[in-house]
């Protein structure tokens, strides 16, 4: 059931906002985009940079607050599904102490979600910086000795981009 709902959701991520002549819409190019441990897509007009811990996806144009991007954070202990609910209150910290170092606040309440078949936490920040509004979409991932940290930056004023929904809908830990 998981895998039809997210390949029905990756369909309909991909097939983007563009039409052609004849009313159809057209899929979106995208480029498979590797990391230390993971995969994901976006759209193949994005320029990436990569660290040793981290792979960013950058907007088309200089100006654009838009960012994308998946980093890597080493566990002191492993975690276990066993230990979700202490996890989840320790992650919830880690988004709020986020939130309060830009200047911004958590928006509505934090979800628990699934992405690439990890369990993790979904938080939403708006910030301003440089005299703009800005949204940040976080989900924070855990497996073992890894927290991956997914990240969408968009400005408040428009519709979270839709390199975040296939960031999220086509992440996976790779081996």
């Amino acid at each position: 059931m998981h895998a039809v709902f997210a390949a029905a959701l990756t369909a309909f991520a991909l097939a983007g906002c563009g039409g052609s002549a004849s009313g159809k819409v057209e899929p979106i190019p995208l480029q498979k985009v590797s990391g230390p441990g993971f995969t994901f897509s976006t759209p193949q007009s994005r320029e990436i940079e990569r660290t040793p811990r981290s792979v960013s996806v950058l907007p088309a144009e200089e100006s654009s607050q838009e960012l994308e991007s998946v980093t890597i954070f080493p566990l002191i202990k492993p975690y276990r599904p066993a230990l979700w609910p202490q996890a989840a209150e320790e992650l919830d910290g880690v988004a709020e102490r986020l939130a309060e170092s830009l200047g911004g606040e958590l928006q509505g309440e934090p979800a628990t979600v699934r992405r690439g078949g990890l369990r993790g936490r979904l938080y939403e920040i708006a910030y301003e910086r440089e005299g703009a509004e800005l949204r940040q979409r976080l989900t924070l991932l855990l497996s073992r000795r890894t927290e991956y940290q997914l990240l969408c930056r968009w400005e408040a004023s428009g519709d979270m981009p839709e390199g975040c929904t296939i960031l999220e809908g086509t992440f996976r830990v790779s081996a």
